[in-house]
């Protein structure tokens, strides 16, 4: 991700993954994409993006090579 901050805010992370806010949250406090915070803000770590794009493409790959054709 060059270019992209180490550190993202939720608004930034959904904008990089092409997703809503909303979804973005919903993702964090399922665990889905790791965070952190700091008091009350979510922080999104560049590295937690870079691995939920590489497991939905992982379960997309599965998805494929297992179903019906």
């Amino acid at each position: 991700m060059d270019g992209t901050p180490r550190i993202l805010h939720p608004r930034d992370a959904a904008r990089v993954l092409g997703i809503g806010r909303d979804k973005v949250f919903r993702l964090l406090r399922s665990g889905q994409l790791r965070s952190y915070r700091d008091g009350r803000l979510y922080l999104v770590p560049a590295e937690a993006i870079e691995e939920y794009i590489s497991r939905k493409m992982a379960e997309a790959d599965a998805g494929r090579d297992g179903g019906p054709t």
